[in-house]
């Protein structure tokens, strides 16, 4: 369905020139999303457990990444934010003392 509206956008709403030089981009999941807060809610408790990095919710808000150096890809989990990689080494080291 979501193919079908976006060519049928592309096709009725651009000219051929518009056509050479844009595209259409129709997100159905934008329809069933909630409100602010209850988005808010769901993508603080993906992030937090280590479900979601920043640029997976800011791809799903349709808005630019952060850069890899900027940590815009890292994983993080509960316990102060820390990468996920980072919670199995702080578990190695608890486990040894």
């Amino acid at each position: 369905m979501n193919e079908r509206i976006c060519q049928t956008i592309y096709k009725d709403l651009l000219s051929e020139i518009e056509q050479l030089n844009y595209y259409a981009k129709f997100n159905i999941n934008k329809l069933l999303q909630g409100d602010m807060a209850a988005r808010t809610a769901y993508y603080n408790s993906m992030r937090q457990n280590g479900v979601f990095s920043t640029n997976d919710i800011l791809t799903l808000e349709d808005m630019n990444s952060i850069s890899e150096e900027e940590g815009g890809n890292i994983r993080l989990v509960n316990g102060n934010l820390i990468p996920l990689s980072a919670a199995k080494d702080i578990k190695t080291k608890s486990m040894k003392e």
